[in-house]
Formats: C-alpha cells, structure tokens, sequence
C-alpha cells in the first residue's frame, strides 16, 4: 500500500452541515480550479467540479466511473470502462495535482479538498488538520514525479495540449517552483535534463533516507 493510501486510511474528513461550510468549500474550489495546476486543462476542472458540486449536493452515490464518463466526459451510456479509462486517468491526474496545490498553498486553506484513492468521492478537511499529511505526501510526490511526466493517456484519448503537466512539477520539490506549464512535444534535450533532474532528486532523498536510518540505529 501507497503512502498515500495508508494517509488517506487514518484522516478524519471533515462534513460540512451549513450553507457557510458549503459556500467555503466552493470558494476554495475556485481558488483550486484558478491555480495552474488546473486552469489551463479541462478535463481535471471539469471532474473535480462535478465530484465536488455534487458531493455538496448529497448526490455523492451517484459519482460511478460509468456516471461520471457519461455526465462529465459525454461517453454513451453502453461505453466500455474497461477499454476507455478516461474516468480513472483523470482521477489519478486530479489526485497528484491536488496534492502539488497543497505542498504550495496547504497552510494559506482553511479547508482542503482532497480524493482519497481509489473513490471518486472528495473528503473535505477543515482548518489546518491536513497540513500534516501534505507534508508526509512529499514523499509521495517524489516516487510518482517520473511516472507523472511520462504515462501516457489510454489509447482511446487524445491528449489535449492544453492538459500537459507544469514544467515546476520536479523544481517544485527542490524550491525553485515556476509557473508555466510544459510545451506539447518538449526537445529530446528538456527530457534528458528532466530525467537527470529527477535521478538527483532520487538520490538525494536516498542519501537523506539513510542518514536518518543512521541515526535511530
């Protein structure tokens, strides 16, 4: 099991009761669907939207791969979820990104939106109680940064150009973020650079792994 599962196992979530708790949350949406993470896709605002609006809403038992592929992504009702996986790619997409968002934003959020793995029903955590697990989930984002820049969407999608990762994804970490998102097709040379980044950026967290193996033995 993931860090990220076991994390997402042991947090509380947090339900909002008033029309003030829910107006919250959807002001906190914006901010998110705003970030650069999302704005300049629209398949992941558009899921997150749903999941989060309809959440809200008490229509959460509706929010199945198969609803939200026919209401979110226009799939015909008979579609194949095992041969279209466009609900599932998203979702994980949604996932790391909201996850970026708040390794940068966490402690400015009174709430935060998150997708526990495997659902596709967000969890609302109030106040700073998830401030914690964004910070455990570096690790997270560490393991998945090379699989983020090179999985590819199922052979039933075409890509859209305007879904491609933030090139500040790796510089993220390391405490240079940028804003701009990668170019569609980047050089073989960006790639080469990337990929030493993140072999620097792996033995890095093995080195510091280690050190603090050293010192409980």
């Amino acid at each position: 099991m993931c860090l990220m599962d076991r994390t997402s196992a042991t947090r509380d979530a947090w339900h909002p009761q008033t029309r003030q708790d829910r107006d919250e949350i959807l002001r906190e949406l914006q901010e998110i669907l705003a970030s650069p993470h999302f704005c300049n896709s629209k398949r992941y605002p558009s899921l997150l939207q749903y999941i989060v609006e309809n959440t809200l809403a008490g229509k959460s038992e509706l929010l199945k791969e198969r609803t939200l592929g026919v209401e979110v992504f226009d799939r015909p009702p008979t579609y194949d979820t095992n041969t279209d996986t466009v609900v599932r790619y998203t979702a994980g997409e949604v996932r790391k990104r909201l996850l970026l968002y708040y390794s940068e934003h966490g402690r400015n959020s009174n709430i935060q939106i998150s997708l526990p793995a495997g659902s596709y029903i967000p969890e609302f955590i109030h106040g700073h109680e998830g401030l914690e697990q964004t910070a455990s989930h570096s690790g997270f984002l560490t393991t998945h940064l090379a699989d983020a820049r090179h999985v590819a969407d199922p052979a039933s999608e075409t890509r859209d150009p305007s879904e491609t990762l933030p090139s500040h994804l790796a510089s993220h970490i390391s405490g240079s973020a940028q804003g701009a998102e990668l170019d569609e097709g980047p050089s073989i040379g960006r790639a080469k650079a990337m990929s030493r980044r993140v072999m620097w950026l792996a033995l890095t967290v093995l080195i510091v792994m280690a050190a603090i193996a050293g010192l409980r033995w």
